[in-house]
């Protein structure tokens, strides 16, 4: 299934997943074999949603990863090839378990888009204030899903003071207590999305990773519920976008 988040950040976006298991005959749902062949669905789907956008065929596209640590090609951000001259186009990939703990793949896929068409409305300004302004060239995408409901988000004491900064903590903490779990979720899905778009993970604490104030360079926003439900994601899952602008 696939869903376009809404326009609070420029260009046109998709959201996609797939089940590794339902990807091909004999596939193993978990491990490299699984999510690979999730992959190929949720390319062939990107593939279908760019047409749309584009107007044209797209091609062959593939998937591509090289670690900018290690020049590994086996991991890193993921980079679509084999794109159609003179277009621009991201993805970036995400997994998450569903209600029965099976493993889903998520996609999100952004391009600056040719204005209204089969993907949802024209891209909005990048800058604030009045009068139109174009959709700037982007550097990288980053998409992260999670459960709320994981152990990992039900306390304090399990990501604790690693993963957030005091003013998210203490963000945290003006919850109610049922509402918490998802708020630390929340915050985390935004700092993995930026870290995503800036094509490095975590280098350091989490916590150095702001999710309450913007990031210079780049925009992160929340996917909304009905975003999330409409590309097949359960209710218990959150996600968040990011994309980050050329230093100049």
């Amino acid at each position: 299934m696939t869903a376009r988040p809404a326009d609070a950040l420029p260009g046109v976006w998709g959201l996609t997943t797939a089940v590794p298991a339902l990807a091909g005959a004999g596939v193993a749902a978990g491990g490299d074999d699984g999510r690979a062949a999730g992959d190929r669905v949720l390319l062939d789907r990107v593939r279908a949603a760019l047409s749309a956008v584009w107007g044209q065929d797209p091609g062959a596209l593939g998937l591509a990863r090289r670690c900018p640590a290690c020049g590994s090609g086996e991991h890193g951000a993921p980079r679509l090839t084999g794109l159609p001259a003179g277009r621009q186009a991201l993805i970036s990939l995400s997994g998450v378990a569903d209600d029965d703990g099976a493993p889903l793949r998520a996609a999100a896929w952004w391009t600056p888009g040719p204005g209204a068409g089969p993907a949802g409305p024209a891209p909005r300004p990048w800058r604030r204030g009045g009068g139109p302004a174009p959709a700037p060239s982007v550097a990288g995408l980053g998409l992260d899903v999670e459960r709320a409901d994981a152990s990992a988000f039900a306390g304090s004491e399990s990501l604790g003071e690693v993963g957030f900064a005091a003013d998210e903590l203490a963000w945290v903490e003006r919850h109610a207590a049922a509402a918490r779990p998802a708020a630390r979720a929340r915050l985390w899905t935004r700092k993995e999305a930026l870290v995503k778009a800036a094509g490095t993970g975590f280098r350091a604490d989490p916590a150095q990773v702001p999710a309450l104030t913007p990031v210079p360079g780049a925009a992160v926003a929340d996917l909304a519920a009905e975003v999330l439900r409409a590309a097949g994601l359960p209710p218990a899952v959150l996600g968040a976008l990011a994309l980050r602008v050329p230093s100049r």
